[in-house]
Parts: structure tokens; C-alpha cells; sequence
């Protein structure tokens, strides 16, 4: 699949949309964590790239404040989802597949 690039105005809405799957920036627990990681995955899922990398560049844009402890829990969900809508296709995510 071909990856495309986030406009500006995509990237806002998917910053609008974390704030309001996270409840508890200063907390996130896990139902925060799952609703952001729909969002991540949809967004992969529609062929863009979600990755840490982008989703830290989202969040610096956003005008929500989230501690560094959030963004990285957010940022490994990101990278998470990213993987498994790319199909797992990462080297480092054999050990972890499921085989009969």
C-alpha cells in the first residue's frame, strides 16, 4: 500500500481527536490508551503513516499539554499500531507472533 502524507489540517484533527480519547493527560490509563490506539490504527489503516515520530510532531502542534510519561506510552501505541496495520512486516515482532 501506498503511504500518504498527513496535510496540516489532518494532522490537527487527528491532535483534536487524541485530546479527546485521552480523558487524563496527566494519568492515561487504559481505556485512554485503547481509544487513542483506534485512532492510531485507523489513521495507518487509511494508508498514512501514524508512527512516534509523527505523533510527537502532532502533540507539539496541538495546544494540549501532555507529560513526557503520556507521550511515550501514546508514542509505543502509536508504533504498535503502525506495525500491525503494515501487517507486523517488522523483524522485531517475530518473537511475538502467534504460530501453531
Amino acid at each position: 500500500m501506498k503511504q500518504r502524507e498527513l496535510t496540516e489540517k489532518e494532522s490537527k484533527r487527528i491532535g483534536e481527536l487524541l485530546s479527546i480519547a485521552v480523558n487524563n493527560k496527566a494519568h492515561i490509563d487504559a481505556a485512554d490508551l485503547q481509544r487513542a490506539s483506534v485512532l492510531f490504527y485507523s489513521v495507518n489503516a487509511l494508508g498514512y503513516t501514524l508512527s512516534k515520530l509523527d505523533l510527537m510532531k502532532i502533540i507539539e502542534i496541538s495546544d494540549q499539554n501532555y507529560p513526557e510519561s503520556t507521550k511515550t506510552m501514546l508514542g509505543e501505541a502509536a508504533n504498535t499500531c503502525y506495525d500491525l496495520a503494515q501487517g507486523l512486516t517488522n523483524p522485531e515482532n517475530e518473537k511475538f507472533k502467534f504460530k501453531e
